[in-house]
């Protein structure tokens, strides 16, 4: 077979290609997936000015044709597009000049769910039919034909629209006749949706048997309107309906028959994507961070998994502080979900896991986060650490001071500072022996320095005779380097101040060393013993 070389057309089908790896990692809305998109839709349509009335290629197995011809690529990429297509039977694809952001991701989300899931559905042509997709026509025989149809499917798509209108809320009140009508009625249009809001308080004002009767109704339409909305990428739409959820729920003129629907209707959308609609919502608009806190605190329990889900693939540090946050407001019924992913083999999983446990300080948990000081990759010992320090009990202290005893321990003047948030013998007997060994060529500067903060936190009379000591040593081998911890242990003394204290330090402040004497005037500067 003849082949010819496009460069732009094959960019704009490798962009298209590079989709779907990153769709098949990212939700919509996020933003590493946002740029792609826009780059694809861009050569898209820099390819739809060379030919305004449309691109047709042909699908083949092994690439994609066009007036006979295979398109040469240098890149993989097309071709493995080509594949995709083709094992969803598809033979053409017509790209035409109404294409938008939202049809390209909705093919690209259809094309990744399984062959046999698809046909069962229906098929690709008629899941792009039922989304109003006129820009991407498949199978199509040529250019006219698919002009043909386009205009066909725009016109059954208006007259679809036109008798739901017609017959969605004409009037702002019911009679006992109309309320038995209503659940046969179509679901509101995106226009409507504020006439369906206007009416449902109307109905909860009323607050009667007859009008709840009716809200029940004509609040199954309006979820039904909201899900088809989320589920067809039309989510800038759904934002004033949630709105007035929110309002409903937190309103106390809201009855509990009325609230309970609204609360109803948020755990349903929160399996369709409202979890991610919500955190993409204040990523772009970083007002909406309130309405989103609100209406997540709303939903039930299966709001956890899919909140760790998106914490664990979430790259926005802002985004991920908010996830934390609402994580650590489900703490005790998410906390089975992160015991289990203790165990997992990414370490930024386990991480995440320690830091929404640390938070609780349950020191049933001192085992668990015990066994993660041991992990292979330094961060995770680090959190664990962390998060053992938080607990303050004596389970937690002998699991750091376990950790210290053993031979390898890389994260020792991280645990010696942790066990100044302990408030136990065992800690304090640990940290001065620390300060207390021979150590003339300072090997142990960094643990020893560590120690010193620690006792300083602690604030135990039983180390101001050893903090002393090491605050007014001079050295003559390595003066500069033991300046450290003559600094640490003046710090130190700062909340162990007596009058044998503040007139060391009074001496201290006349210092050759002009580092310890201005310290040491610091610290006699502040409130104390002395003073």
């Amino acid at each position: 077979m003849e082949t010819f070389s496009d460069p732009a057309l094959e960019q704009s089908l490798a962009a298209l290609a590079r989709l779907f790896k990153l769709a098949s990692y990212y939700h919509d809305g996020h933003p590493a997936l946002q740029q792609p998109l826009r780059q694809a839709i861009d050569l898209m349509r820099q390819l739809l000015q060379r030919q305004p009335e449309g691109l047709l290629l042909k699908v083949r197995r092994q690439g994609f044709e066009r007036e006979g011809q295979l398109l040469r690529c240098g890149s993989t990429l097309p071709a493995d597009l080509a594949t995709r297509l083709f094992v969803h039977r598809v033979t053409s694809l017509i790209v035409l000049d109404d294409l938008t952001e939202r049809q390209l991701l909705l093919l690209v989300r259809l094309l990744l769910m399984e062959p046999a899931q698809m046909t069962a559905a229906g098929g690709l042509q008629h899941q792009l039919e039922q989304h109003r997709v006129t820009g991407l026509l498949l199978n199509q025989f040529d250019l006219t034909t698919a002009a043909r149809y386009r205009q066909q499917l725009r016109e059954r798509q208006q007259a679809q629209g036109e008798t739901a209108a017609d017959s969605g809320f004409a009037d702002s009140g019911f009679a006992d006749g109309s309320a038995n009508q209503a659940g046969n009625q179509a679901a509101p249009l995106p226009a409507d949706l504020s006439r369906q809001l206007r009416l449902l308080q109307k109905l909860i004002d009323e607050d009667s048997p007859t009008s709840r009767q009716n809200f029940a109704r004509q609040h199954a339409l309006l979820l039904q309107a909201v899900q088809s909305l989320l589920t067809s990428h039309q989510r800038d739409q759904i934002l004033p309906a949630l709105q007035q959820w929110d309002f409903w729920c937190h309103n106390d003129q809201t009855g509990p028959f009325f609230r309970q629907h609204c609360l109803d209707a948020l755990n349903r959308l929160s399996q369709l994507g409202l979890v991610n609609f919500l955190l993409d919502l204040v990523s772009h608009d970083k007002r909406q961070r309130p309405l989103t806190l609100r209406l997540i605190g709303l939903l039930g329990e299966q709001a956890g998994p899919l909140l760790w889900q998106r914490l664990i693939e979430e790259q926005d540090p802002q985004i991920r502080r908010l996830l934390s946050q609402l994580l650590s407001q489900r703490i005790t019924e998410i906390q089975p979900l992160l015991l289990r992913h203790l165990h997992d083999e990414r370490w930024f999983v386990v991480r995440n896991a320690l830091v929404l446990l640390a938070e609780s300080r349950d020191v049933r948990l001192t085992d668990d986060l015990a066994a993660q000081l041991y992990h292979s990759d330094e961060r995770v010992v680090r959190e664990a650490i962390r998060a053992l320090a938080r607990i303050r009990q004596p389970a937690a202290c002998q699991a750091l001071l376990r950790y210290l005893d053993t031979p390898a321990c890389p994260q020792a003047p991280m645990a010696l500072r942790a066990l100044g948030s302990q408030n136990d013998p065992a800690a304090l007997k640990r940290l001065l022996w620390q300060i207390n060994q021979r150590d003339p060529l300072l090997r142990e500067l960094v643990c020893c320095r560590s120690a010193i903060e620690a006792l300083g936190e602690q604030a135990d009379p039983a180390a101001r005779a050893s903090l002393q000591r090491i605050a007014g040593h001079r050295p003559w081998l390595h003066r500069n380097r033991y300046r450290q911890l003559r600094l640490a242990a003046i710090e130190a003394l700062t909340g162990l101040r007596d009058a044998a204290v503040d007139q060391q330090l009074q001496q201290l402040s006349h210092d050759a060393d002009r580092a310890v004497a201005e310290a040491a005037r610091q610290v006699l500067q502040k409130p104390g013993a002395g003073r």
